[in-house]
């Protein structure tokens, strides 16, 4: 076959392989479906659950803004310093699924020493400025079983904030795996810390309870400023019913001596508008296809002129 044919056969295979992973994207995920509400950050204690002490640790909050149910969200995190020089960059998911319209789930964001420019962590005292954006946040039809309720809550000031309470299965159905995630506030609404549970239960059937502690996860060096606090009941088990609400409480809380930087989620890039994108690539896949089919027909009829012998070979099959 010409080389100049066949180069344009695989063009036109490429951009239909385009044509159909645009199709398969699109309808994973929308990034104007979540947004980050709020954010903070500081540097891994000697008892972290982070990589390596001394990493850039980011903390905070996402929510589901659209109407549909999504599995996870996804944020990516960029770190400057005062000049504006980009550093470092990281990636992570939120630290619960299945989230409702409007349900807001908290993150942890490690940048370590291969996230860096520097191949170390020299860079990460030099940081100034974090920004964090949404980065994936796929739609899902399943649903976290919207029978477990939360009651008997407390709180006690213990390293930042201890919430205890139980919870309880007033549905019809025995749930899964069960844990709590808990999101941490200052007075100013800012995202300080998250915490995680312990598994608390393996199953849950209908009327049983379990009580479980939250607190957060490590020493950000701003947990005697947490004065709020939301959960979120997690479970192993998705079936098609609601999850319920988060249950949230506030206590008093001394006067901040720190200062937690926070930003509100930056702007999101503009996306191209879908309809039209897939309008331009099946333009295209089909000029191209056109192309091809005309310059098959004339090598075909140049071979047969060249070669008189071809017209008489066709009349005697």
């Amino acid at each position: 076959m010409n080389k100049k044919i066949f180069a344009l056969l695989t063009l036109c295979s490429l951009v239909l392989l385009m044509f159909g992973s645009l199709m398969v994207f699109s309808v994973r995920a929308d990034i104007s479906e979540a947004k980050v509400v709020s954010y903070s950050w500081y540097i891994a204690p000697s008892n972290t659950i982070a990589y390596s002490s001394g990493d850039l640790i980011v903390v905070g909050e996402v929510q589901n803004i659209g109407s549909s149910n999504l599995g996870y969200i996804a944020v990516v995190g960029a770190a400057y310093n005062d000049s504006g020089s980009f550093l470092a960059s990281a990636e992570a998911h939120s630290s619960a699924i299945d989230i409702v319209p409007g349900g807001k789930v908290p993150f942890y964001m490690d940048f370590t020493v291969d996230n860096g420019l520097t191949g170390d962590l020299s860079w990460v005292p030099s940081v100034t400025n974090v920004t964090v954006a949404i980065e994936f946040a796929p739609d899902t039809t399943d649903s976290l079983y919207g029978g477990l309720t939360i009651t008997q809550v407390a709180t006690s000031q213990n390293n930042g904030m201890t919430v205890t309470g139980v919870i309880q299965n007033t549905g019809t159905q025995t749930t899964g795996e069960t844990w709590i995630v808990g999101t941490f506030y200052n007075s100013s609404g800012t995202v300080v810390s998250l915490g995680i549970s312990p598994l608390l239960a393996e199953t849950l059937v209908p009327g049983g309870s379990v009580p479980f502690t939250v607190n957060p996860i490590e020493d950000t060096g701003s947990l005697s400023q947490i004065s709020n606090y939301s959960l979120v009941i997690q479970t192993a088990q998705p079936i098609s019913t609601p999850t319920p609400t988060a249950v949230a409480s506030s206590t008093s809380s001394p006067i901040p001596t720190y200062t937690v930087t926070s930003s509100p989620s930056p702007s999101q890039s503009s996306l191209l508008n879908y309809t039209t994108t897939l309008t331009i690539v099946a333009l295209v896949a089909v000029a191209v296809a056109i192309i091809v089919v005309v310059l098959l027909l004339r090598e075909r009829h140049k071979t047969t002129k060249n070669n008189p012998i071809q017209p008489a070979l066709e009349q005697s099959l």
